[in-house]
Order: C-alpha cells, then sequence, then structure tokens
C-alpha cells in the first residue's frame, strides 16, 4: 500500500501541493502547473486558487522561482479530471479520495474538548470515596 498523502491545512481548509501532485502522476510539476493555468477560471470557480513560490531545488542550476499551487478538494478533484487515466494517476485518484476523507474526518472531531461539569463531578466522587 502506497504512503498517504501528506495534505495541508490553510485557514481551516485542507489543500494538496500541486508539486505532490505532478510527483505521484510521474510528470514534471511544469506540466501541472501549465494545466491548471490553461483552466484557471474554472479552478477559480472551485474556490480561491492560492499559489506560493519556492527556491529552485538545491543542487539545481539555479534558476526562477517555482511557481505552485494548494489545491482544496474540489480543484484537486477537477485537475484529476484533466488528466488520463494511466494506472498512476487512477490509483492517485484513490489515494487523493482517501487522504481527503481522512483529513475531514479528523477535522471534524472535537480538538481538546472536554465536559468541565462531568470532570468536577468524576473529581468530587473521587475526592468523596478518599474520606
Amino acid at each position: 500500500m502506497a504512503a498517504s498523502l501528506s495534505l495541508a491545512i490553510i485557514e481551516g481548509e485542507p489543500r494538496i501541493d500541486s508539486r505532490l501532485v505532478a510527483t505521484e502522476l510521474g510528470v514534471d510539476h511544469k506540466n501541472t502547473r501549465e494545466l491548471v493555468d490553461s483552466y484557471s477560471p474554472h479552478f477559480e470557480e472551485l474556490g480561491v486558487l492560492p499559489f506560493e513560490t519556492d527556491k529552485p531545488p538545491k543542487g539545481s542550476a539555479g534558476g526562477r522561482p517555482e511557481k505552485f499551487y494548494l489545491l482544496n478538494e474540489d480543484q484537486a478533484y477537477f485537475l484529476m479530471t484533466l488528466v488520463r487515466n494511466t494506472a498512476q494517476a487512477v490509483e492517485l485518484k484513490k489515494r487523493l479520495v482517501q487522504a481527503f476523507a481522512e483529513c475531514r474526518k479528523r477535522l471534524d472531531q472535537p480538538s481538546g474538548t472536554f465536559d468541565l461539569a462531568a470532570m468536577t463531578s468524576a473529581a468530587l466522587r473521587e475526592l468523596a470515596a478518599k474520606v
């Protein structure tokens, strides 16, 4: 089984780096970025299309900073509809569905919440039992 995909939470929304999508598809990121650029109005209909720039990889010949997108769930799925259904692409589609579902599940779980009344009641019962 392949490792799970790494999603970033940006302003409360899970997103995936377009460079990771390209790597998982086995294509150059430039091609993935150009695909997003070509259909950018459609991607923007599915939500804000944030991008960032990053320095070229260490050891490379230098060059301009690389532009990459942080795609939300709908944008990632839309991108996947634009690529050919190779075995690698089909596997990535499945893994994207699983990664976003798992992320939604984790985000829906209350984090660090507790019932103060229940905790106080339990502490008082424990204290009373000792006295």
